[in-house]
């Protein structure tokens, strides 16, 4: 009658690599209880080459006031089917139409491995604010000379005012004296009153 046997199976790993590329060599052993023994290798080998999956924030319908920086939010359930560090990072494409930017934001998702799924995402701005001088207020007394004709008058060099816009750097000032972005000038005696005109966008459009 043949003997039953105490047969048994064994297993040892070593591994190599990283997270990203990973080898793991697997020795197979049988033993049957009788000191015979017979072995093999296995190798198996573990790649991410996976992106990681995220739902892109959603692009707006109405326009927000415009911004250098817009946030309306960023990607949401990121998520990598071997974990590890995620790094988020945007581009931006700025393009105008008349008083209206449109950003083009793409969103990239990278995970440890390099793996990356990208978005887009459209943000459209609208400039409904003016822009902000400042310095434009201040009062200029001098002492004026009288010429050979009688003229009494003096040269004035005057400071331009400061001014800042939210959406628009093609944003000048012009002077009601000069028609110009500086008022020195010669002034004759009395009272003068330098009126300052922005001008936006496109040559030929005064807003004041």
């Amino acid at each position: 009658m043949p003997v039953k046997r105490n047969f048994q199976l064994h297993t040892f790993d070593a591994v190599s690599g990283n997270d990203c590329d990973k080898t793991i060599t697997r020795t197979w052993s049988a033993d049957d209880g009788c000191d015979n023994e017979s072995t093999c290798v296995q190798t198996i080998r573990l790649l991410d080459q996976t992106p990681p999956t995220f739902l892109c924030p959603a692009s707006n319908l109405t326009p927000i006031e415009c911004t250098a920086n817009p946030s309306l939010g960023q990607p949401t359930n990121v998520m990598d089917n071997c974990g590890g560090n995620i790094i988020q990072s945007k581009i931006d494409v700025f393009s105008n139409s008349g008083c209206i930017t449109t950003v083009n934001r793409t969103w990239t998702v990278t995970d440890e491995c390099g793996n990356s799924a990208t978005c887009e995402q459209v943000i459209t701005m609208e400039d409904t604010k003016p822009p902000v001088i400042s310095g434009c207020g201040r009062r200029v007394i001098i002492q004026g000379i009288r010429n050979v004709d009688g003229i009494c008058s003096g040269d004035v060099t005057l400071t331009s005012p400061l001014i800042f816009d939210q959406c628009d750097e093609n944003v000048v000032l012009i002077n009601s004296y000069t028609l110009t972005d500086d008022a020195s000038a010669s002034y004759t005696v009395g009272q003068t009153i330098i009126i300052w005109i922005y001008r936006v966008g496109l040559p030929g459009l005064l807003l004041g």
